[in-house]
């Protein structure tokens, strides 16, 4: 690469020495850079207001990761609470086929007891028949 030639009012760079004698030399001379000095000064924050905005930033990115680690957290809890529910119905369609099965054997003893005591009427029937007493011809 080669020499850099670089106006001390403007700021611009010339790559030969015959440019940038010819700019300096011209009858209107060149405005110094004061208009994008004033409006880098303007567009630029101040050092502290950079150091508040970023000490929010963080503090606004550390909030973040305590709420992902929260509902972290709580994904886990939920995922728990989602096996242990699993497991309850699980149970509870083991009693409830318990309780039918249960059912059906308190309707089949029913069934019994009725017939035992349809049993018991007629042997009491027959039991209670009075003998008759055919005296002669």
């Amino acid at each position: 690469m080669g020499v850099k030639y670089e106006c001390k009012k403007c700021d611009k760079v010339f790559t030969s020495k015959s440019d940038y004698t010819r700019h300096t030399e011209r009858k209107n001379p060149c405005d110094e850079n004061k208009d994008i000095k004033i409006f880098i000064n303007d567009q630029v924050p101040n050092v502290d207001v950079s150091t508040q905005i970023l000490n929010k930033i963080n503090e606004i990115i550390e909030g973040n990761e305590q709420m992902m680690n929260i509902m972290s957290e709580i994904i886990q809890e939920h995922k728990q609470i989602v096996k242990e529910n699993k497991q309850i119905v699980k149970e509870n369609k083991q009693i409830t086929i318990e309780m039918k099965s249960l059912k059906e054997r308190i309707n089949k003893f029913e069934d019994e007891k009725k017939n035992i005591k349809q049993i018991e009427d007629k042997e009491t029937n027959i039991l209670n028949i009075k003998p008759r007493i055919i005296i002669g011809k």
